[in-house]
């Protein structure tokens, strides 16, 4: 009997998930031997956009953990990784009636801010 196992699809991108689709069929090994049953799997993703983001501008993660994470991406086929690397004074506060005497408070002190004072009252 021939035992082949083949995987197509209509880009590299499908061949990769069609590998990644057999890997979670693989149970996990006791031994020397792997076998399959003898199967025919027909996959499509049901949506176009499978994103996740990982904000380490915020929230520092270790390499080990961001190179795990996207590991498991793969695996689950998710095809888009939004990596948020950097943050750009992008905080929001509320500045009570308006006092703007407050700003001065508020100067960045490290960013893309100018060295001149041009909002000041």
């Amino acid at each position: 009997m021939k035992q082949k196992t083949r995987i197509t699809g209509a880009s590299p991108t499908g061949v990769f998930y069609g590998v990644q689709s057999l890997r979670s069929l693989f149970p996990a090994l006791s031994g020397n031997t792997l076998v399959l049953p003898a199967l025919r799997v027909v996959d499509a993703p049901r949506f176009g956009y499978r994103g996740f983001m990982l904000d380490v501008a915020r929230n520092f993660q270790p390499k080990p953990l961001v190179l795990r994470t996207l590991d498991l991406l793969a695996r689950y086929k998710l095809n888009v990784f939004h990596f948020h690397l950097t943050e750009d004074e992008a905080w929001r506060v509320e500045i009570p009636n308006g006092d703007l005497s407050v700003l001065p408070l508020f100067v960045p002190q490290i960013g893309s801010a100018s060295v001149t004072n041009t909002w000041a009252p």
